[in-house]
């Protein structure tokens, strides 16, 4: 399992469908503008999920637990979980999850800087911008982007190459049948040295972002190989929904 980056701090299971996320829809979630950290997390801070989604659904409150009608599916039962300490939310229904940011990206229909100034301007915050912040920011989205190529390569190898044939096996022996599969976009990573390597310099992606990414590692000669090796893949999601990394078994 690659080492959690410092750029990937919250990392979830949770995840409805990746495997149907095109390039347009993560292109949607991209900030356009890079804001200070501080006022980011300022913002979150002062920000009520449990309000902000009684202004767009039926809310109810039991004790701690706040459940909701979930905005993002038909439904009659509440099935979207609400923590609002930690402010994020989980729908057992569709699956859709993530924290205040997500929310209003998926209820108003703006990007993530669009999300970030809707916030602000209801928690009276004045955002700055953070030079250093866009830097980050182009290396994160270089990472993810590589990531999720990994992604779409061990899942189609899962489902169609002959040598994941075993690890078809183990996942039905497990209960997984191709729609678990599919919804979770689960993986196969050959037992060769430089398949994914070989993809992803295809792909346009550089070395260096491989080896940052958990994807890659030096060999004793130095060269390039795949950091997994004929294991069943399990990709790891941000709150926000960007593919971050791989648990493998």
């Amino acid at each position: 399992r690659p080492p959690r980056s410092p750029l990937f701090p919250y990392t979830t299971l949770f995840r409805s469908d990746p495997a149907s996320r095109t390039r347009e829809a993560r292109e949607r979630y991209r900030p356009s503008v890079a804001y200070s950290r501080d006022d980011i997390d300022t913002v979150r801070d002062k920000t009520d999920l449990v309000e902000l989604a009684a202004e767009v659904t039926k809310v109810k409150r039991s004790g701690r637990s706040t459940m909701a009608v979930c905005p993002f599916h038909s439904e009659k039962t509440p099935s979207l979980s609400i923590d609002g300490s930690k402010g994020l939310y989980h729908c057992f229904g569709c699956g859709k999850s993530g924290d205040v940011y997500r929310w209003v990206q998926e209820t108003q229909g703006l990007d993530f800087s669009g999300a970030v100034e809707f916030l602000a301007r209801r928690a009276g915050v004045t955002l700055t911008v953070d030079p250093e912040a866009a830097r980050r920011r182009s290396q994160r989205e270089s990472l993810v982007e590589a990531t999720t190529i990994a992604v779409e390569f061990y899942t189609e190898r899962l489902k169609s190459a002959p040598d994941a044939g075993a690890a078809r096996s183990y996942l039905r022996s497990r209960g997984y049948d191709a729609a678990v599969v599919e919804k979770f976009a689960l993986g196969f990573s050959p037992d060769t040295w430089e398949e994914l390597v070989g993809h992803l310099r295809d792909r346009g992606v550089r070395d260096d972002v491989m080896l940052k990414a958990g994807l890659a590692s030096r060999s004793r000669r130095d060269s390039l190989i795949d950091r997994f090796r004929g294991r069943v893949m399990f990709p790891i999601y941000d709150v926000r929904g960007d593919a971050v990394g791989f648990g493998a078994r």
